[in-house]
């Protein structure tokens, strides 16, 4: 079976959360994409705002402040909102690839 260009095209945007809003929690919805780019607020917000049908941008603020989601330097040290991984994944992940995770907390201003 070959796979048009549209085909591919709108399982692409359906992946990304992208064809029609979903009804998910957030960190489900991070989860599912692997991570979303977070280099300012101003990405962050709207994009979960689009892709989620009853977004809380203050549920999304306690889960920051909590530690549920994490705004990391990964992919390609682009830095992404994540969901939490427990203490041992994240330093089994720092100890496999210690350049590929940086938390953003930490850094001088």
């Amino acid at each position: 079976m070959k796979l048009t260009r549209k085909a591919l095209n709108r399982a692409t945007l359906a992946r990304q959360l992208l064809l029609d809003r979903s009804d998910m929690p957030i960190s489900a919805a991070i989860e599912h994409l692997i991570g979303l780019q977070a280099q300012t607020t101003h990405s962050w917000y709207p994009g979960l705002r689009s892709r989620l049908i009853d977004f809380d941008p203050y549920a999304l603020s306690g889960m920051l402040g909590n530690d549920e989601v994490l705004r990391l330097a990964l992919m390609r040290s682009t830095i992404h909102l994540v969901t939490a991984l427990p203490k041992e994944g994240l330093s089994l992940l720092k100890f496999h690839a210690p350049d590929a995770v940086h938390d953003i907390r930490f850094e001088a201003s």
